[in-house]
């Protein structure tokens, strides 16, 4: 499992980098000025205008790599590997075991929705700011 959710975190990332890069981006030049007239230093003005203007946005690009990432790494397990949710998945089918292999389906849909439930908290929070 500790191995799994490695794998997961080092697949996410070049989405996300990509994803805030691009949408860093796409935030208005003339919020970025604002803030420079006004005193704030660069440092200062990502941090406080540039970066909470995009969250919302980055918020989605980690929502897309938990997505893909955890796809990934079922449809992985069941095709190479020989531990793991997506292999036991496959166990469980060939053994005809249709009920603890919906079981485990099941787990694997659980883990998404925590996933997404924490992500959409976190947007929820992001636009309240």
């Amino acid at each position: 499992m500790l191995a799994g959710s490695i794998a997961l975190g080092v697949m996410m990332i070049p989405i996300i980098a990509r994803t805030t890069e691009e949408l860093l981006l796409l935030v208005p030049q003339t919020l970025r000025e604002g803030a420079l007239a006004l005193g704030a230093t660069r440092a200062r003005a990502t941090f406080t205008v540039v970066l909470p203007a995009a969250l919302p946005v980055i918020l989605t690009g980690l929502r897309i790599g938990f997505t893909v990432a955890l796809l990934s790494i079922l449809g992985s397990e069941t095709i190479a590997s020989l531990a793991g949710l997506g292999h036991r998945i496959v166990h469980l089918a060939e053994a005809m075991e249709t009920p603890r292999m919906f079981a485990y389906i099941a787990f694997a849909v659980v883990i998404a929705a925590i996933l997404n439930t924490v992500v959409t908290s976190l947007e929820q929070r992001a636009r309240r700011r």
